[in-house]
């Protein structure tokens, strides 16, 4: 077998393994188990496991993330709540932002290294958006994208590798660039114990608080100013 039709090989089954593992998620319905109300009715035991095993814990947390991440599963936001409730806002916090980096990166990788041409052209009006963008500051680019999710955080992990950016850069951009909206989310997470011992699990939206959406656009804008300022002192 010649190295051409070896590389086709692993790169068709790599496709089907990410295509059959987004899919195989919502065919066996798992997407069910990522929710608040499941995580209010099994909060017991989660936290005395987490109690009993705390690293084998954080372990396991940290694998299901980066799973979840390499499959492209919406379930990111949930599981960084999950981890802020079971670890504390810092642990769970810092757990996924390593584990959504790493399932970003590898996932990062593999668009850049695989000829997928299909996902390429079907992506291909949101690449023209950002191309220019990425081409003069892909850094600071892809760290706003990361600040402010404008567009879906899979779509996000994969157009980099089309548009050239450096794998060194994609990870700094993507660790840093997440870090805000992870530990917010974490916060939150960590303040569902109160409202399920209050069961007053409806006031759930009442934690995004308007203070943390501001704190974001502001990051966002320290991020983008750089760029803008080089653009108009030219």
């Amino acid at each position: 077998m010649s190295r051409t039709k070896h590389y086709l090989i692993i790169n068709i089954f790599i496709i089907l393994l990410l295509f059959l593992g987004f899919v195989g998620f919502f065919i066996l319905e798992l997407d069910v188990y990522f929710s608040i109300d499941v995580l209010n009715k099994n909060r017991l035991e989660l936290t005395e496991f987490v109690k009993l095993n705390a690293y084998l814990s954080m372990f396991l947390f940290f694998i299901a993330y980066f799973i979840i991440v390499i499959f492209s599963v919406p379930c990111a936001t949930f599981m960084t709540m999950a981890g802020g409730f079971l670890f504390g806002w810092f642990t769970g916090g810092v757990i996924a932002v390593f584990a959504a980096t790493a399932g970003a990166t590898c996932l990062f990788i593999f668009s850049r290294s695989l000829n997928i041409y299909f996902l390429e052209n079907k992506a291909k009006p949101f690449l023209d958006k950002l191309q220019s963008g990425f081409q003069k500051n892909a850094f600071n680019y892809l760290l706003f994208l990361r600040i402010i999710p404008l567009f879906p955080f899979w779509l996000v992990n994969i157009a980099p590798a089309f548009l050239g950016m450096s794998t060194i850069a994609y990870i700094f951009a993507t660790f840093f660039g997440i870090i805000p909206g992870t530990f917010i989310f974490a916060l939150v997470g960590n303040g569902l114990t109160d409202i399920f011992r209050s069961g007053e699990q409806n006031h759930l939206v009442s934690i995004f608080e308007v203070k943390y959406l501001l704190l974001l656009f502001c990051i966002a804008s320290l991020t983008i100013f750089p760029v803008i300022y080089r653009k108009y002192k030219k």
